[in-house]
């Protein structure tokens, strides 16, 4: 038997169901026999969880600055001292038993595991290039393969003795934008040990005249019946909402959350384009805002969470939706595209992809 869910599951659906619902419940609660005393207390409630949402978003984000500066000057901390430390160690009067344990420089002994090491890989963008993050711990150095996309297979890149890796290879000129896999293992002694690390993907864009190619996400929203417009976006980064009327919204995130709203002064449908590093944006929502249409590059492949409900997306749009998704091969995500069209085929596929990969996808 089907089961009918009206409460949204999301904190930012169920707060948009609420306000409808406080708004219109005493229209009718003299026909249904609800008393005042019932509908101020649903008034109250709401008002208790908007504060508490609101304040959970503000803690959140604040979290999140806090974490991404704490690991901005850890990793400029250590990329300054462990050259520093080891100029110190080759200087002529440096004594291992004085200066080194005064410093508190000397590793203590340790028993390596080799057949048990394995790397973590972490992909980003520098200047529009591949970034390949990865920690040395006891190794030399990482011996790292790519994976370009072209029917080769993982082949042999580098060499990297020190953190971190630019893959300074240029885009294809066929091409505007690819996705490379990366893979790496340790090497001590000029040997490989331990096991290779798991493929990362990394999105890249041709760049012309020297720049990388600025890509974008683009919405279209049909304004026949005039809305509001609702963008949220989460990240890290400059970035510009171009509302499709001539009008522009400069966007700062330092990991944090941010909400935008915007109004269309004539009918019609508009284009409305994200752009700046998308390669940094981790949660995309715009619920209730007629999109017919939401388009994500191949660069925006650290997009963790996509909240789109009761807007106006196809079978279609949200099966290609969830196949760009699934092109990224990435897992433990969440996308709710509840009130659009239910997918089909492929989009039924691909949802299927991303469920098994961990992700939450909630659809019609």
């Amino acid at each position: 038997m089907a089961v009918k869910y009206y409460y949204p599951i999301t904190d930012e659906a169920l707060d948009e169901w609420l306000d409808n619902f406080t708004t219109q419940l005493p229209l009718v609660a003299s026909d249904l026999g609800i008393k005042n005393l019932e509908v101020n207390q649903v008034q109250a409630l709401d008002a208790d969880f908007k504060q508490s949402l609101n304040e959970a978003y503000i803690k959140e984000a604040e979290k999140r600055a806090a974490v991404g500066q704490k690991d901005s000057d850890k990793e400029a901390l250590i990329n300054y001292y462990r050259p520093l430390i080891q100029r110190i160690k080759n200087m002529p009067a440096y004594k291992e038993g004085v200066h080194g344990q005064l410093l508190r420089i000397v590793g203590a002994e340790q028993i390596i595991d080799k057949d048990n090491l394995k790397p973590k890989l972490k992909g980003t963008l520098d200047a529009g290039r591949p970034k390949i993050k990865w920690t040395k711990g006891p190794a030399d150095a990482l011996k790292i393969y790519v994976d370009r996309n072209d029917g080769q297979g993982l082949q042999f890149l580098t060499i990297d003795t020190e953190p971190y890796y630019i893959d300074t290879t240029p885009v294809p000129p066929t091409m505007d934008s690819v996705v490379w896999g990366y893979k790496g293992i340790y090497l001590i002694d000029d040997q490989e040990v331990g096991k290779y690390s798991h493929k990362i993907s990394i999105a890249v864009t041709r760049e012309i005249n020297g720049e990388p190619q600025e890509v974008e996400i683009i919405l279209i929203t049909d304004q026949s019946t005039l809305q509001q417009v609702e963008i949220g976006i989460s990240g890290t980064g400059n970035f510009i909402i171009h509302w499709g009327d001539n009008t522009t919204e400069p966007v700062i995130l330092n990991g944090s959350s941010q909400f935008f709203n915007h109004e269309y002064a004539v009918p019609g449908n508009y284009e409305i384009k994200i752009t700046g590093d998308i390669s940094e944006i981790t949660e995309v929502h715009s619920n209730s805002s007629r999109l017919i249409s939401f388009l994500l590059p191949l660069i925006a492949s650290n997009i963790r969470e996509i909240i789109l409900q009761n807007n106006l997306l196809s079978a279609d749009m949200v099966n290609q939706l969830l196949m760009t998704v699934d092109s990224f091969g990435t897992s433990g995500g969440v996308i709710s595209l509840i009130g659009n069209a239910s997918p089909t085929g492929v989009g039924l596929t691909a949802m299927a992809n991303l469920q098994a990969r961990g992700w939450v996808v909630l659809v019609s």
